[in-house]
């Protein structure tokens, strides 16, 4: 049954590659090249187009690498270009002959509109981005060279450490890395996005992230405090300490809006801390899109959870298995750094998701749990107007979706659902007790 479901959603994410019951990387094209690092080639130049995935096959196809970023909508002004054995003193803009070493030389240089371009190899420094401010019509664009492996491997160490630190930054592009702090404990981010004005920063806005891998740091990416119009597409990331991807505020009057993760894969999180899951938002957002990904073997924690306010969520068309916990939690709890407000209008729709009674490692430690679970610990956080429609929920003991305050599941939406498992005929648990609703379609 498990097989068959992964099986059934993958005909809809067809960049997703299988080995066996599970997806260890993106591959658009079906070339054997893509963004993970097991059973794949490498990183691809061009993952919509088979013919196209090494630097040599996309000079061949396109004659320039701005003729092929033009067909990719990117036209910077300048290119800078940075290599291992590149030159401070003799690098020179616009001449991929003369690359500049350092992140710290070219800081000085770089300007709205540009392409900060890195070549192949390892890469021991941080790039800080605190105020660096592109444009909407001229981002500052940080890539790596297209085929190219680039690997970021100093990271730092602390939750707001990072390989790539975006404190204030604005119109920034990050596109084709890896980044991987193995070396240096498993621990920081790969990306860290942090807008709060008290702190003498910008808000963050207008980042977009896409084909990149990130493994073995405490998350992949951190965004906390005024962080808005943000983009993670096409990325991967897996084998972290705590969260994949961990979102938030602890200011009310600083909130979060427009944040969409797409089209990713987010496996072996919560190595270390017990219970986070592969996507969190804690704290006030407005207008959060998690669609098209999936997230399986979590160590410890489940699939998404959004904590202590959400308005206007959509979490849509994903696929959650072989996990530790819930697939999918919107959960309220008192807490001295997150105030926190209501969750309204948030829309669950179209999403597989599999409670086993055994997580990857063959505990089970998953078995109780509900597929989607709805709780406000604190008796002081509404939640209004949940839109629970259309998805496949598998479970064990735990009910298909637990409602743990009885005005909740007054006020929600629950149709076209389809629930298989022994518990199907209580799909529905308020506090101690359950029901089932007659809308709800049970196997």
């Amino acid at each position: 049954m498990r097989y068959f479901l992964i099986c059934a959603l993958l005909l809809a994410l067809p960049w997703m590659s299988v080995a066996g019951e599970n997806v260890y990387f993106l591959d658009r094209d079906g070339d054997g090249y893509g963004v993970g690092d097991v059973l794949v080639k490498g990183p691809d130049a061009d993952d919509r187009d088979p013919r196209v995935n090494t630097p040599e096959s996309m000079l061949k196809s396109y004659g320039s690498v701005r003729a092929f970023w033009a067909g990719k909508g990117y036209a910077p002004d300048r290119i800078l270009f940075i290599s291992p054995d590149g030159s401070d003193e003799t690098g020179k803009v616009d001449a991929a002959e003369r690359p500049f070493a350092s992140w710290k030389k070219v800081k000085t240089l770089v300007q709205p509109g540009d392409a900060v371009v890195f070549r192949t190899g390892t890469y021991h420094q941080q790039i800080e981005l605190k105020n660096i401010v592109g444009a909407v019509s001229k981002p500052i664009l940080f890539m790596a060279y297209p085929g190219e492996k680039v690997v970021f491997d100093q990271c730092g160490a602390g939750s707001n450490a990072a390989c790539f630190s975006l404190k204030g930054a604005q119109s920034i592009v990050v596109d084709g890395f890896v980044f991987d702090n193995e070396n240096n404990g498993g621990d920081g981010n790969a990306i860290y996005l942090n807008g709060n004005e008290r702190s003498g920063r910008n808000p963050v806005y207008d980042v977009t992230i896409r084909n990149v891998l990130a493994r073995n740091l405490k998350s992949g990416f951190r965004g906390m405090v005024n962080v808005h119009k943000i983009l993670i597409e096409n990325s991967v990331v897996h084998d972290t300490l705590s969260h994949a991807v961990y979102l938030g505020t602890s200011d009310n009057e600083q909130p979060n809006s427009n944040l969409q993760i797409r089209d990713c894969l987010f496996y072996r999180a919560a190595k270390k801390y017990d219970g986070r899951f592969c996507i969190q938002h804690n704290g006030l957002v407005d207008g959060l899109l998690i669609e098209r990904t999936m997230c399986h073997s979590n160590v410890t924690g489940g699939g998404i959870s959004l904590v202590n306010g959400a308005r206007n969520a959509t979490i849509r068309n994903n696929l959650i298995f072989n996990n530790a916990k819930q697939g999918i939690v919107l959960f309220g709890y008192e807490s001295k750094s997150v105030a926190g407000g209501d969750f309204i209008h948030n829309l669950i729709i179209n999403n597989t998701l599999w409670i086993g009674r055994y997580d990857h490692s063959g505990g089970e430690k998953p078995v109780q749990h509900a597929g989607i679970l709805l709780n406000d610990s604190t008796g002081r956080m509404d939640m209004l107007y949940t839109n629970i429609r259309n998805n496949i929920i598998v479970t064990q003991e735990g009910s298909a979706v637990a409602f743990q305050q009885e005005q909740a599941l007054g006020v929600s939406i629950m149709k076209n659902n389809i629930f298989y498992g022994p518990g199907a005929d209580a799909v529905v648990a308020v506090g101690p007790e359950s029901y089932s609703l007659p809308e709800v379609e049970a196997l």
